[in-house]
């Protein structure tokens, strides 16, 4: 389980997250949802250990991450930002990123990283592309290499932040569903997410945010009982049941005025 308790984090002198209290499950698939500049993206980042936290504590299994150096830190957590640049080298090579961690300086991959990455490729369906360069990929195609370098790293704890980003529905269905994979395997995964209705048919546990606090957290049972997502976004949260379980939308609370 990742617990945080008390976490500040911010920019300068301009606070992000007011005292953050919040536990991860271990084992089940967590989604941090909340508006546009809340702090969603913040907390991943602190929690990663790429931007230093002003005060708290992050505890991984009991663990405290914040003393632990970078190298260390990232054979426990691995992370997957929402802003990447696009680097020119081949697919391969930036799956075999995922293994910096485990390697000395100079880097020289042993067997074991390369049957690691070339799993991750073939978890992704990218095995094809391993030669190609990167920069000559679509959008989509990025997006599960990059998925992939994080498979790759092979840590307890994972974090994809808007991992579903330029990937098609059906490939956007594959990446929860590895979440979830993941999750089975006994890790720790959290992915924030600005599909309310995916991330509440496909979490376990939910995490609504709003300026820079937890307002809820619970299952998407609790989170659309309580009503707080409607409090976050201004709109108004229904759902009706099929043969798949509970399907959501959402709707103004009036009408919307267009100018």
């Amino acid at each position: 389980m990742l617990e945080i308790r008390k976490l500040r984090a911010g920019y300068g002198t301009t606070e992000i997250l007011h005292g953050i209290d919040l536990s991860i499950p271990t084992g089940a698939v967590t989604v941090i949802v909340g508006p546009n500049g809340c702090g969603k993206s913040t907390l991943m980042k602190t929690i990663a250990g790429v931007h230093t936290a002003a005060e708290g504590s992050i505890c991984l299994e009991g663990v405290d991450l914040g003393p632990m150096t970078p190298q260390l830190r990232a054979r426990q957590v691995a992370y997957l930002s929402q802003n990447r640049q696009t680097s020119d080298i081949s697919v391969q090579r930036m799956v075999l990123h995922g293994r910096f961690p485990y390697l000395s300086y100079p880097r020289h991959y042993r067997r074991e990283d390369l049957d690691i990455a070339r799993q991750a490729m073939v978890t992704m369906g990218i095995e094809d592309l391993a030669d190609r360069n990167l920069n000559t990929l679509s959008g989509g195609q990025r997006q599960k290499v990059y998925i992939a370098m994080t498979l790759a790293q092979d840590t307890p704890l994972v974090l994809l932040d808007e991992p579903t980003t330029y990937l098609d529905i059906f490939h956007q269905m594959q990446t929860l569903a590895q979440a979830r994979f993941l999750a089975q395997q006994g890790k720790t995964v959290a992915l924030v997410l600005h599909d309310l209705s995916a991330a509440l048919r496909h979490a376990d546990h939910v995490i609504v945010m709003q300026e820079g606090s937890v307002l809820h957290q619970g299952t998407s049972e609790e989170v659309f009982a309580g009503g707080c997502l409607d409090t976050a976004f201004g709109i108004r949260l229904e759902r009706f049941h099929t043969a798949n379980g509970w399907q959501y939308f959402f709707q103004e609370p009036g009408e919307l005025e267009l100018h």
